[in-house]
């Protein structure tokens, strides 16, 4: 969450600095552009950086995209037999 949120602040300082290069410098082309799309990583990292607050303030498990597997009684570890089979693979 912290990382996500300092890629977003450093994509806002350099959007910013390509935006006033672009303005200073009419003959170079292309800082405009760096700025667009600097401006467009701040928005896609801040909400991002924003949703994986919500989840840790709601207690939410990360699982990397995989559901946590439903044995019975509850338990979600693996068993014996299942990390044997898993070390030998």
């Amino acid at each position: 969450m912290i990382f996500y949120f300092a890629w977003a602040v450093f994509f806002f300082m350099c959007g910013c600095v390509l935006a006033l290069v672009a303005t200073r410098f009419n003959g170079i082309t292309g800082y405009g552009a760096a700025s667009f799309f600097a401006f467009g990583a701040l928005c896609a990292y801040g909400f991002d950086s924003y949703l994986k607050f919500l989840a840790w303030r709601h207690d939410e498990m990360a699982v990397g995209g995989a559901g946590l597997k439903n044995l019975p009684y509850g338990d979600t570890t693996a068993s014996k037999e299942s990390r044997k089979e898993s070390s030998h693979q």
